[in-house]
């Protein structure tokens, strides 16, 4: 992630970062014990907190942040605008859960075109409810 943040222009210019860092980081954030439901994550996540952890669900989510924040709001909105509403759909509440934590993660770095169309985002935050 240093990488990135260090050279954001040049990095966006690579047709990877779609196609292979992108998924890897939402494969990461929907890592989780296949035994566990969503009861127990949710409480497990709770109970142990976030601060510190470093888990595959944590690097992702604090990768995807980085990730956000360092490429800019255009090239995360291309990044994002098919891959969030395909893992909305999903059957797989960890993968659901992917997608709404993607949003969120990535809407601080979008702020801007996520407010001038807010409708659209919110219909988008509200999909499946």
């Amino acid at each position: 992630m240093n990488v990135i943040e260090q050279l954001p222009a040049k990095f966006r210019k690579l047709a990877g970062v779609k196609n292979l860092l992108f998924p890897r980081l939402v494969e990461l954030m929907i890592e989780l014990d296949a035994d566990e439901d969503i009861n127990e994550w949710a409480q497990d996540f709770e109970d142990d907190g976030v601060v510190g952890k470093k888990d595959p669900h944590t690097l992702g989510r604090d990768a995807m942040s980085q990730l956000a924040n360092s490429l800019g709001e255009q090239t995360v909105l291309n990044l994002t605008k098919e891959s969030i509403p395909e893992m909305l759909k999903q059957e797989d509440w960890r993968k659901r859960q992917a997608g709404y934590l993607t949003m969120g993660y990535i809407s601080e770095a979008c702020r801007n075109s996520l407010s001038k169309n807010m409708e659209e985002a919110m219909k988008l935050a509200c999909y499946g409810l």
